[in-house]
């Protein structure tokens, strides 16, 4: 890790030690943290906060992965994303019956766990189109519905748990966690996607003042490939597109472990209360 970077993250942490310490020392504060001292407050916001972390990072790497590697046009691989997107819709609507009928934290819980199911559903894709179409609809549709579900519920728990008076205040630390979320999903499993792409490239055929630019990034891979001789720009464009999938198995893999640490968190919703 470069110098830049150290002094960069260690200019965030200091930052958002001063930022907490000056919240606690207000009457009112922009962000009231004694909110999460509230079990189902607390539970919320971070099941809130990891299922749209999953959602993020499947939307990053796999609109590349269906335009790159498998060839597929903008036009098509939007269309591949309609079902898991729908499903998401459709599930956020369904939430609200789901409640009625069981406890929110079974509801919340077994929606991540759908969410967990869906992101084991990407190991099986690979770069042949033939065989990992099914497989990654099928993903994203139980991804969705599982995150659909799980936001849903999570916004109305940090509302509905939080004092009346603090209530606008509760839905504005729901946005927040939402958006970091999004932020975080596309940080964290974008770097185990493009970390494992790049350490699984071969490059012993690129010349060496060339390997920075041919292991850059996916879609700066695919277009370096073009530029090279056709005996070679087969192999090493095959070569981008294995390591591409296996990056995307292991970001798959972490978000499936996440979510259902973040499961067990919701379930336990069953025995709190407030």
């Amino acid at each position: 890790m470069s110098p830049r970077l150290l002094v960069i993250g260690a200019i965030g942490v200091i930052a958002g030690v001063l930022f907490v310490r000056r919240q606690r020392g207000l009457a009112h504060p922009m962000l009231d943290l004694k909110l999460f001292a509230l079990p189902r407050f607390r539970t919320a916001v971070l099941t809130s906060r990891l299922a749209v972390f999953a959602l993020a990072g499947v939307l990053f790497s796999g609109s590349q992965y269906l335009q790159l590697v498998l060839g597929r046009s903008p036009m098509q691989a939007g269309l591949l994303l309609l079902p898991g997107l729908g499903a998401s819709v459709f599930a956020s609507l369904a939430a609200a019956w789901m409640v009625r009928v069981l406890r929110p934290g079974v509801v919340l819980g077994g929606a991540l766990v759908l969410a967990a199911v869906g992101a084991a559903l990407l190991l099986w894709l690979s770069p042949d189109a033939a065989t990992s179409t099914v497989p990654f609809i099928l993903g994203f549709l139980f991804i969705g519905a599982g995150v659909g579900v799980a936001l849903t519920v999570s916004s109305d728990l940090v509302v509905s748990s939080a004092p009346a008076e603090r209530a606008g205040a509760a839905a504005a630390v729901s946005e927040t966690a939402y958006e970091s979320g999004i932020a975080l999903g596309v940080a964290i499993l974008g770097s185990v996607t493009m970390a494992v792409f790049r350490s699984g490239l071969d490059l012993s055929q690129v010349p060496g003042a060339q390997t920075e630019a041919a292991s850059e990034s996916l879609g700066g891979a695919t277009e370096f490939a073009r530029q090279l001789p056709e005996s070679v720009a087969d192999g090493f464009l095959t070569s981008v597109h294995e390591a591409f999938v296996s990056g995307v198995h292991a970001a798959a893999i972490a978000t499936a472990v996440v979510l259902l640490i973040a499961a067990v968190v919701a379930f336990r919703l069953r025995r709190t209360r407030g």
